[in-house]
């Protein structure tokens, strides 16, 4: 069989970097090749992402913009199921979605290796379309010199900060152990069903790895020197939850096999509503601060809205341990995300979520507008919040973070 050249490219959150890398290593072990340029490919891999309106809308662009190379077009990721009748009036080209991304071996039926057979990948993919947009303006010189552009401000002070203290976590490290982080994924899946989303639609059902398979990779990456480890899954609390067992055992049996090693965790997209499940075993990891950053995505400050969102917490609790942990560890790294004007909220109700983000010293934030779409629970929710009004709570929180000097705060 002739040798077939294939060019990868994603957009999206971390866990499809990961599927990127494990697709490349799949056309590797199958002794083809991987090229830097997508017009001398055989295929174009385009890997989606749907989270958000924004991030759909520029997986479309990147899928336009690839229909003009000479390689077979295979399109991959959450795009074909988030928006399916608009990706298939868009576009006639091969595509599976992030659920099916085994069923790649169909498209290729000569691959002696299968998808199935290749290892997770514990690393993220160098080729993400921001990456690629910023070289190709660095290249065109649209891009100026940093030195000349530099400006000392408490935005960059604050990125410092943060900077500071993710190495202060690291320098227990010795000259043999290696500082980079690298990523275990524990299960894909979801099984919650939040009103303002479709990635399940998607990623499908919870489909944990079992227990020995993650242990036998975090050890050979622990004797490897690693020591610092990204652990994530799109709905990480419920690890476990389909083969017996959970994701707060997982962790103590993590712990056994690193003892006295000083590894530290970062925890990728924790579901409020499993910080409150497994509040004991957190808060211990944290006191031992081992756990030195987490994604926990609070959504609103009020508690209708949350139960209108299908998310299954009180906030005052999430509040009370998330407090916790930055008492226990001032140096965790906190991470969290909101929506704002979710449909029939109030002005007092979207405050709620104001005295939330003064309550917690976040890290990092991520505001989202709500966006309106078919397909989702919130869809049918009324009254829906006018643009304008959205565009003012925007404003009101980006003058918040700015007197709270939050140090990476993204609203959109």
């Amino acid at each position: 069989m002739d040798t077939l050249k294939f060019y990868i490219i994603y957009n999206g959150c971390q866990l499809r970097s990961l599927d990127s890398t494990r697709l490349h290593n799949y056309i590797i072990y199958n002794n083809h090749t991987i090229v830097d340029k997508p017009d001398d490919a055989d295929f174009n891999l385009v890997v989606t992402c749907g989270v958000i309106r924004k991030q759909v809308d520029s997986s479309f662009l990147l899928i336009e913009d690839f229909l003009k190379y000479r390689g077979e077009l295979i399109v991959l990721g959450c795009v074909p199921s988030i928006a399916p009748e608009e990706f298939n009036n868009k576009f006639k080209v091969k595509y599976l979605s992030t659920k099916n991304m085994e069923e790649i071996d169909n498209f290729f039926p000569n691959f002696k290796i299968k998808f199935r057979d290749i290892p997770f990948a514990h690393d993220l993919y160098r080729n993400h379309i921001e990456d690629k947009v910023f070289t190709e303006k660095e290249e065109k010189g649209i891009i100026k010199d940093f030195g000349n552009e530099f400006e000392f401000s408490k935005k960059f002070y604050a990125k410092c900060v943060t900077t500071l203290k993710s190495n202060i976590n690291k320098k227990i490290l010795n000259k043999t152990e290696n500082r980079e982080v690298k990523y275990i994924s524990i299960a894909s899946g979801c099984r919650n069903n939040c009103a303002y989303c479709g990635i399940r639609k998607a990623i499908g059902k919870l489909r944990s790895k079992s227990v020995e398979v993650i242990l036998k990779e975090y050890k050979t990456l622990l004797d490897q020197g690693y020591r610092h480890f990204r652990i994530i899954a799109d709905d990480l609390g419920a690890y476990g939850l389909d083969i017996g067992t959970t994701f707060g055992s997982l962790l103590y049996k993590m712990a056994e096999v690193d003892k006295d090693l000083g590894a530290k965790w970062y925890f990728e997209d924790l579901n409020p509503k499993w910080l409150i499940i497994y509040k004991k075993e957190l808060l211990y990891f944290a006191r031992k601060k081992k756990i030195i950053e987490m994604l926990c995505p609070f959504q609103s400050g009020n508690n209708r809205i949350l139960k209108l969102m299908n998310r299954e917490y009180n906030i005052n609790e999430v509040v009370d341990i998330l407090t916790k942990f930055k008492s226990y560890n001032p140096l965790i790294t906190l991470i969290s995300h909101a929506i704002v004007g979710f449909p029939s909220e109030s002005d007092e109700e979207f405050q709620d979520t104001l005295k939330v983000l003064e309550k917690i010293d976040f890290d990092e934030l991520t505001i989202l507008g709500y966006h309106d779409s078919e397909g989702i629970l919130s869809h049918k929710i009324e009254p829906k919040i006018e643009s304008e009004v959205i565009q003012e709570r925007l404003n009101r929180v980006r003058a918040l973070l700015k007197k709270l000097n939050t140090p990476l705060p993204r609203v959109y």
